[in-house]
């Protein structure tokens, strides 16, 4: 697999991302929301298959009344988080809260979980492709699906000193080049013709809004059902018609959050639910809350992933 360097965003300016200079987009964001600042990259072309994007996050959590919590929903994608200043605590299936190690793989959600957090929390991101954090962990992805783990249980000591020079680095553009070059040592050799069909069938199913047959796609593929379903479960933890649930899912929030009056109808008709019950069952399913409480949600963490930000 050929990987190259982070290519900066659309508007993006060669400076700190973590204080952003006066006139600068992230500055404004700021400003406007003097809660977080938050920064996303997307990856480079060449590393594209593989890495989403790379995101700053920095969220001073004494602004918020008796500290910050959120809802998380699953959104398709598993993710490394290094922590660089507080840690966030999480709580699963209404379990208690329990603090996160400083540097976690997050996989495969399919449930909501709960976190809460104190001080000042800041936070370098890696959210991977659906498909692919299983050749860099080297292992099945359904093993993490629904848990965070501590890095350094898959990768071994070394992630001891890949934190240490996360935390050194001056910059979010020095960290993502820390992770690249670490990336790409543990990705060598890795084989790419089961990247290729994943990498195929992901963006096919993220481009129909997780409509279409299984069978279908497995048969433009070149592939059986059964084996397609197999690669899902290896290397996206979960079989490719929950993937598409999923993915049908984020298209409703996305509208719910957006803004408009829509009616539940009109939201259910736009995402391609077969009808209003069936998507009030997915919002239920997948957040524990009703369509309308989900509306009102403020989704802070959530919103700059949701809106492309």
């Amino acid at each position: 697999m050929d990987f190259g360097r982070a290519e900066k965003a659309k508007g993006e300016s060669d400076f700190d991302h973590e204080n952003p200079p006066a006139g600068t987009s992230a500055a404004r964001r700021s400003k406007a929301n003097r809660k977080m600042n938050f920064v996303s990259v997307k990856s480079s072309e060449k590393f594209r298959g593989f890495i989403h994007s790379y995101w700053w996050m920095d969220l001073d959590c004494g602004e918020f009344q008796d500290g910050f919590s959120e809802r998380i929903l699953p959104d398709g994608h598993s993710e490394i988080i290094f922590h660089l200043g507080e840690r966030i605590s999480r709580a699963e299936g209404g379990g208690p809260f329990t603090v996160e190690p400083r540097a976690l793989f997050i996989g495969q959600n399919t449930a909501h979980y709960d976190i809460a957090a104190q001080g000042r929390v800041r936070m370098f991101g890696v959210k991977f492709q659906p498909h692919a954090a299983s050749f860099l962990l080297r292992e099945k992805a359904s093993r993490f699906n629904d848990t965070a783990v501590g890095l350094g249980e898959i990768l071994g000591d070394s992630v001891n000193h890949l934190w240490e020079r996360i935390v050194e680095a001056g910059d979010l553009a020095s960290r993502i080049s820390i992770f690249e070059r670490f990336s790409a040592n543990r990705l060598a050799g890795e084989k790419t013709l089961p990247f290729a069909a994943l990498d195929c069938a992901v963006r096919r199913i993220v481009e129909s809004g997780g409509n279409g047959r299984v069978e279908q796609l497995a048969g433009k593929l070149g592939i059986s059902s059964r084996h397609l379903e197999k690669l899902f479960r290896r290397h996206v933890g979960i079989s490719p018609k929950s993937f598409a649930g999923i993915v049908r899912f984020q298209n409703g929030l996305r509208l719910l959050q957006s803004g408009r009056n829509d009616s539940l109808t009109e939201v259910a008709c736009a995402a391609d639910y077969y009808d209003q019950s069936h998507f009030i069952h997915s919002v239920k399913n997948y957040s524990g809350m009703t369509p309308s409480r989900l509306k009102r949600e403020k989704m802070t963490m959530q919103k700059p992933f949701l809106f492309g930000q």
